[in-house]
């Protein structure tokens, strides 16, 4: 019962077509709540203003890291929009796969004479199944090949539609599996491949969608609050910059509660808090605001953000050699 709730709740999910991560930069709030964390640096290589103006940079681009990632689609949200891919492309193959000898010898002719030679595949393949179907009801053809043209434009059109319409996130995510896979997605086939090489880029693509869409499912467990993590680090090589002084972490148990103790988690902490969006950003945003690692930035958490500070802070002190290394290196 539990496993075949679990896949109901996977099925219920629903993909968030078009949604995008791209987000301007907002500089437009206030400077005032970071004079806090501006006094607690013991000291300074650069000015308070100098000091101002990084943290305000900072803190818009961590508000689009947020929007990107914790809130905006989650996992399950890219695995719904996957399936129904891989879906739209394995039911474009079917249908023409459908075709008699006949059908199929006319529309490999389309392709390799027809215009959009170079047209992205999919859309190649609903021009030439237009052009098909116009030249069957012209020529007065049966409604067997009326219907099988008609059918192959309403699929590659479906599934070019959500294709162009994948949120950014898991889009990104096929982009990376192409890119190891050396799969050319706008790759335009040569009019003497024509059908058998149309073919064969659907169902290269496929199978694309379809190692994305494992990679994603093997990740499993609760999603990594990405920004947050970011930001946390970022901090950290600014305090070590501009006080000359090693970042340090630990926590204390006390009435069965963490909290970090230090001067330099002190001031992330500080920091952290008031790089948080307004409320009206957060209501913007209820739409992504449920999911556990949403949550973690809502205003009332900052009990969950101050454990999760303290376990990013304990990573950076533990790794501290290899991600100096790797600064200076690309200094």
């Amino acid at each position: 019962m539990i496993e075949r709730a679990e896949q109901n709740r996977k099925f219920q999910t629903k993909p968030c077509w078009s949604w995008s991560g791209a987000e301007a930069l907002n500089f437009s709030e206030q400077a005032n709540g970071f004079k806090r964390p501006v006094a607690m640096l013991p000291t300074k290589q650069s000015s308070d203003d100098q000091i101002l103006a990084f943290l305000v940079d900072l803190r818009a681009r961590f508000q689009r890291w947020l929007h990107q990632d914790e809130f905006g689609p989650t996992r399950r949200q890219q695995t719904a929009a996957l399936r129904d891919l891989k879906k739209s492309l394995q039911t474009l193959q079917q249908q023409l796969a459908k075709g008699a000898p006949s059908q199929r010898e006319q529309l490999d002719a389309v392709l390799r004479n027809g215009n959009g030679r170079s047209s992205p595949t999919l859309e190649r393949i609903y021009e030439a199944a237009s052009d098909l179907g116009l030249e069957h009801q012209i020529s007065a053809a049966s409604n067997r090949k009326i219907d099988w043209a008609s059918e192959i434009k309403t699929c590659a059109e479906t599934t070019m539609a959500q294709s162009q319409s994948l949120d950014t996130n898991a889009d990104s995510e096929i982009l990376l599996v192409a890119i190891r896979h050396k799969f050319d997605l706008l790759q335009t086939c040569a009019p003497e491949s024509g059908l058998a090489g149309t073919e064969r880029w659907l169902n290269g693509y496929w199978n694309l969608v379809d190692k994305t869409l494992c990679e994603l499912n093997e990740r499993g467990g609760a999603e990594e609050r990405v920004s947050l993590k970011l930001l946390v680090e970022q901090l950290c090589e600014f305090w070590e910059r501009e006080t000359g002084r090693r970042v340090t972490a630990h926590g204390m148990s006390k009435l069965e509660t963490q909290r970090t103790e230090t001067a330099a988690s002190l001031f992330v902490t500080a920091a952290l808090e008031a790089m948080l969006p307004e409320p009206s950003w957060f209501d913007e945003h209820r739409e992504f605001s449920h999911s556990v690692r949403a949550m973690t930035f809502l205003p009332s958490r900052q009990a969950d953000r101050a454990r999760h500070i303290l376990t990013i802070m304990r990573d950076f002190v533990k790794h501290r050699p290899k991600m100096l290394k790797t600064w200076l290196h690309k200094k």
